[in-house]
């Protein structure tokens, strides 16, 4: 409602705070969470069976595990959603250009926050830049 376009295979799952905490640190939602042994493992985009691990799961879902709590503020909801989203959009279409995988170590750096400029950052500022849209009416 609030800008986030969610694309059919993108699945938000709510997690309590307790077990997300537990399960994924101190981020509001996380996605793509693939072991990485070394910086030359491929990534894939898809799993090829239930065991093979990737950023989409191999019935086709994209699952994004969110704070339970993010759910109570309409602007958390904004931020976050349309964080992960973008995101992933991103990355998306980065793994495409790639043949569907890509080295661990790159894909280490399209996500990790701090660094400037990557899919992360820019997934930030996208998120920011619709809560400020909202808390103006849309102006």
């Amino acid at each position: 409602m609030n800008g986030a376009h969610i694309e059919d295979d993108i699945h938000f799952i709510p997690v309590s705070d307790d077990i997300y905490a537990q399960r994924f640190g101190d981020s509001y939602a996380s996605f793509g969470r693939v072991p990485i042994l070394s910086g030359e493992t491929r990534v894939p985009w898809r799993a090829s069976s239930p065991t093979t691990q990737a950023v989409m799961d191999h019935t086709g879902k994209i699952n994004v595990w969110i704070r339970q709590s993010v759910l109570d503020s309409d602007q958390a909801i904004t931020a976050v959603i349309s964080h992960e989203t973008f995101e992933i959009e991103a990355l998306r279409e980065i793994f495409q250009r790639n043949g569907g995988s890509l080295p661990a170590a790159t894909y280490r750096d399209l996500t990790r926050p701090g660094k400037a400029d990557n899919p992360h950052w820019q997934a930030v500022d996208y998120g920011d830049e619709l809560v400020w849209k909202m808390l103006d009416g849309g102006k």
